[in-house]
Order: C-alpha cells, then sequence, then structure tokens
C-alpha cells in the first residue's frame, strides 16, 4: 500500500511540474518582466506537500519551462533555484503550522505574508540571476535596475492574485480522497494510533 502512494505522489508531483511548464507559455511580458501563473501549481504543492515534494515540483517544472524556451546553457541551474527556493520557504513554514496541528491558510495573516514575502524572495533572487547572466554574456543590465522596482510591484500584485486563487482551490481539493495532503501532526498521531491498535 505504501509503494502505491509513492508512485501516485510522484504522478501527482510529476502533473503539477507539467502545469507549471504549461502555465508558463500562458503569461504575459513587459519587456524582461513576466506577469504568470506559472507558480500556482508550485504554491499548491508546498501548501498540501513535504518540502520535497515541492522542491521537486520546482526543479523540475523551471527546468523544462527554461530547455523548452531558451535550450540548455551554462546558467540553466541559476534560472532554476529562485523557484526552488521559493518552494522550500513556502513548504518549511506550512511544515511548521502542520507540526503545530494547524494548516498555514487557516491563518490568513501568515499565509499572505508567506506568499507575499517568498514572492519578493523570488523576485529578488531572479534579479540577481539577471545580473549575474548579464555579466556573464557581457550584455548590458542596467535596464534591469530600473526595472527592479517595477519587477518588485508586479511580484508583490501576481502574489496576491495567486493567493487568493489558491484558498477555494486547497478548500475543494481537501475533498478529494486520493490526494491525502500531508496530516496536521495531531492528525498523524492519532492515524499512526489506530494502525497500532
Amino acid at each position: 500500500m505504501r509503494h502505491n502512494k509513492s508512485v501516485l505522489r510522484l504522478c501527482l508531483d510529476s502533473m503539477m511540474a507539467a502545469l507549471f511548464v504549461l502555465l508558463s507559455y500562458f503569461s504575459f511580458r513587459i519587456g524582461n518582466i513576466t506577469l504568470s501563473l506559472a507558480s500556482l501549481p508550485l504554491l499548491l504543492v508546498s501548501l498540501l506537500y513535504p518540502p520535497y515534494d515541492a522542491v521537486f515540483v520546482a526543479l523540475i517544472g523551471e527546468f523544462l519551462s527554461q530547455v523548452l524556451r531558451y535550450g540548455v546553457a551554462p546558467t540553466t541551474i541559476l534560472w532554476m533555484l529562485p523557484s526552488a527556493l521559493r518552494a522550500l520557504l513556502v513548504s518549511l513554514i506550512a511544515a511548521l503550522y502542520r507540526n503545530k496541528g494547524k494548516y498555514l491558510e487557516e491563518h490568513l495573516l501568515p499565509y499572505y505574508l508567506t506568499m507575499i514575502l517568498s514572492s519578493l524572495f523570488m523576485t529578488l533572487a531572479n534579479t540577481g540571476v539577471i545580473y549575474l547572466d548579464a555579466y556573464l554574456y557581457q550584455y548590458p543590465a542596467e535596464y534591469t535596475a530600473f526595472e527592479t522596482l517595477y519587477r518588485f510591484l508586479t511580484s508583490f500584485i501576481t502574489s496576491l492574485l495567486i493567493s487568493t486563487m489558491l484558498l477555494p482551490l486547497i478548500k475543494a481539493l481537501n475533498h478529494v480522497s486520493f490526494l491525502e495532503r500531508a496530516p496536521k501532526k495531531e492528525k498523524a498521531f492519532s492515524q499512526e494510533k489506530r494502525k497500532i491498535q
């Protein structure tokens, strides 16, 4: 039975990575700034499952997105890191709440703060990668400094939008039996206790 759950989880993670890639194609580009819903499946996995699932989805999804758009380059790994760091940050905070017997999305202020700060952190990391990419490939990065404030503003707005979209989605998915999100600590303890009896 445990093997079937692992296979199911791997399939779900792979589907979320594929959805990440698909949603990255439905984005609005304004110069070097992208407005996208690609982080929706990434954040969904970050809230529902342990950190390794979220990081897996981020790395695979961003890798495929980068390869399909730009091909493999020496900086491909650098472009994968901001999404993975965001997934790790959100999933670790969600795991801390589960360890307290709660779900992060049940507490709106910490939920929105986590989502917004993780988005701003990802924007900062992406901006750093842009500068490093410009340095390595010898193209001018001066316009990036001008765009940085705008990038943070769009990151803030996008994170609010996606965070708000996630709330009813998670509520609906909690009723889907085969998804089995990571349990709260007290729930996990009672499930183990029932197995022993």
